[in-house]
């Protein structure tokens, strides 16, 4: 029984170095939760902290999953293209229309920011988990009548040149117009 046993500790431990060894693992495998990557410029894709953006259309601001201060900004449904690998209970309107003809049916939107509102990159944070890891890149509502801090820009954003081991993300220009050089 000693001889299985110590067979098997043999097996994990190697298969624990293999996994740490990836980099695709190694660096987040024995990490979770937020992570700020902010000073990382490997982690920014097409973003940088600092860069100021004006909406070229209006966009709503949605409530945080979990409840926290915040928000994310998301675009109409018309203007993003849909991911078949991400299932969202909450997906936005196809319109701001359709949103503001029945506000009620919509319950994670608090908000529709008007175009030509301007918003600065402020912080990137990873999410680590055991399985994957994510990037969100956070942002200011620098003027208009709402004005947030902490607000998640990834719904107004699109895949930038992913490597192998995790999604960066870029200003959707759909979306997003660059206002700092």
């Amino acid at each position: 029984m000693k001889i299985v046993n110590s067979f098997l500790l043999t097996r994990i431990i190697g298969l624990l170095v293999v996994v740490a060894s990836f980099p695709a693992c190694g660096k987040w495998f024995f990490s979770s939760g937020w992570t700020d990557v902010t000073t990382d410029r490997t982690e920014w894709g097409g973003y940088e902290p600092g860069q100021e953006y004006r909406l070229k259309t209006e966009v709503f601001l949605r409530k945080n999953g979990d409840g926290s201060s915040g928000g994310i900004l998301v675009a109409p449904a018309s203007l993003i293209a849909p991911n078949p690998n991400i299932k969202d209970n909450n997906p936005p309107p196809a319109t701001v229309t359709e949103y503001r003809a029945d506000p009620a049916k919509w319950p994670w939107y608090i908000d529709v920011i008007p175009a030509g509102t301007r918003i600065r990159v402020s912080h990137i944070r990873r999410w680590n988990t055991m399985t994957n890891s994510e990037i969100t890149i956070f942002a200011d509502i620098i003027d208009g009548d709402i004005r947030q801090n902490d607000v998640g820009i990834r719904g107004l954003s699109r895949r930038w040149r992913p490597p192998p081991s995790i999604i960066l993300w870029e200003p959707n220009p759909l979306i997003l117009d660059r206002v700092t050089p």
